[in-house]
């Protein structure tokens, strides 16, 4: 199976990483800095996708051939100014479910299902 993982450099999204892996499967793993994805997953086989999941255009295309999408990003408040959130909070936890997408510069479609496990 060829997996794609949101939140790969935190807590849960970098033990699923690794538990795809072990377990056989191809791992596409998004992140948004480049250095943590190497300190966090550098000694995986894990295709590290750099990006940010309130922007999901910027890095579509790197779902086809996708079979799933495991969806482990947060959106934590503390880490941001205050205020209501709740925009926030919900394009983070929804920004995966476009079915199907329109990939720019191809005319191939990618469809995805999401697996919301956040």
């Amino acid at each position: 199976m060829r997996a794609f993982v949101t939140g790969s450099t935190g807590l849960l999204g970098n033990n699923l990483v690794r538990i795809l892996l072990n377990a056989g499967h191809e791992v596409w793993a998004l992140a948004r800095s480049k250095e943590k994805a190497q300190r966090e997953l550098g000694d995986t086989a894990a295709r590290v996708v750099l990006g940010d999941i309130r922007n999901v255009a910027n890095f579509a295309c790197e779902l086809r051939g996708i079979d799933a999408i495991l969806h482990t990003a947060a959106y934590f408040r503390e880490y941001y100014n205050p205020g209501d959130h709740s925009n926030a909070i919900e394009l983070t936890n929804v920004a995966c479910a476009y079915t199907p997408r329109q990939c720019p510069s191809t005319t191939t479609k990618c469809q995805l299902h999401s697996w919301i496990l956040a």
